[in-house]
């Protein structure tokens, strides 16, 4: 097989380079052609062969191959050809690029591929883009392809990505496109990944840049002393893509693990902050669980929070007017008491003369009188 290999490469460089030596005495012939200023002289560049038109011709050169030769060079836009130095070098950058694949017997062959996506292949720690997105990215960097003319064009099909793209999904990010999201990168490892206010939920996107089918995507949340699993389900409108949701109600920082059929991604483990809960009222603080309860200086009264010092402002005027309130039903009452013991003096009263008698009785005389 190596054998045949060499014999193969060597034939088809020997072929190449008769090919060159034809283009050149064709295009010979086309130069004699176009300096020719007379009938004679074009007749003469017509009928002289081949060899007069360069030294070097080969025995087996026709005006016919030289022509044929000259016009597919013209077409392949070739300049020349020469003998590799070395084929080593020229494998090792077919198989890096992926031209050429090793089977499961060890022997090196082309892929069979019947798309040119599938046929691409990308460097270490690049991704193919999605399939949907590698028709566009052309368009979106501004150089449009022709595909009236039966070009097929590709741009930028490989991105510096990680194996694994986690995404912190707020409203910023929630309408962006697939692409947009692989344009601003993952979190790196062991970076902050998230924000999240106490008992708030927190929406990640996950895509597999490996597009691995079928494969069981899980995540791992370690806080303190607890660890639990979170839900992840694969995004409806995106392929490869996965998403979860984080939660949890004490204050801190949470380590995220995320694992592929039970391998741990090299990006991971990720870092999610667990910040103080924003309480909306007055005089609302968050606990420890994320509850929103009355803060330390205020008291629950009628379902809400009320200020120490109001309180007792208002149990103050409360009892300020209970006491006055009092002291006026004790004024009423001396009042009252004094009119049922009411002593008058003589000196006080002034009779008329005589004196009118208005009444008496077993216990004397009543006299009119007026008082004072």
């Amino acid at each position: 097989k190596q054998d045949l290999d060499r014999i193969v490469a060597e034939e088809v460089s020997v072929a190449l380079i008769n090919f060159e030596y034809h283009t050149l005495v064709g295009r010979a012939i086309h130069e004699c052609l176009d300096a020719a200023n007379s009938t004679a002289e074009i007749n003469l560049c017509n009928s002289r062969p081949p060899r007069s038109f360069l030294e070097e011709a080969r025995c087996d050169t026709t005006r016919e191959m030289a022509e044929l030769a000259y016009q597919a060079g013209l077409a392949g836009h070739h300049s020349g050809f020469r003998p590799a130095r070395s084929h080593f070098e020229l494998r090792t950058i077919v198989q890096d690029i992926g031209f050429v694949e090793q089977n499961e017997n060890g022997d090196w062959q082309c892929p069979r591929e019947t798309t040119l996506y599938k046929a691409i292949k990308c460097p270490e720690g690049h991704y193919k883009v999605p399939e949907d997105q590698f028709d566009q990215q052309c368009e979106r960097l501004g150089l449009p392809c022709s595909k009236e003319k039966g070009y097929s064009c590709f741009c930028k099909p490989c991105i510096k990505a990680f194996e694994m793209d986690l995404f912190q999904i707020d409203k910023q990010k929630e309408n962006m496109t697939d692409a947009a999201l692989s344009d601003l990168g993952g979190c790196d490892k062991m970076t902050l990944c998230g924000v999240v206010e106490q008992a708030e939920e927190l929406k990640f996107h996950m895509q597999d840049n490996l597009d691995r089918d079928d494969a069981t995507v899980t995540a791992l949340v370690h806080f303190g002393q607890e660890t639990r699993s979170l839900t992840v389900t694969e995004t409806p409108t995106e392929e490869h893509g996965y998403d979860f949701v984080f939660s949890q109600n004490q204050r801190g920082v949470a380590i995220l693990e995320i694992a592929v059929d039970g391998v741990q991604v090299p990006e991971s483990p990720w870092r999610i902050e667990v910040i103080e809960r924003v309480c909306l009222g007055n005089h609302l603080v968050a606990n420890e669980n994320g509850a929103c309860v009355c803060s330390k200086n205020s008291r629950t009264v009628n379902g809400q929070c009320m200020p120490d010092g109001t309180f007792a402002g208002i149990i103050a005027g409360v009892c300020g007017f209970f006491l006055l309130l009092g002291l006026w039903r004790f004024l009423v009452y001396r009042r009252e008491k004094s009119d049922e013991v009411w002593k008058v003096n003589v000196d006080e009263l002034h009779f008329s003369h005589p004196a009118e008698v208005i009444g008496q009785g077993a216990f004397g005389v009543v006299l009119l009188a007026e008082y004072r």
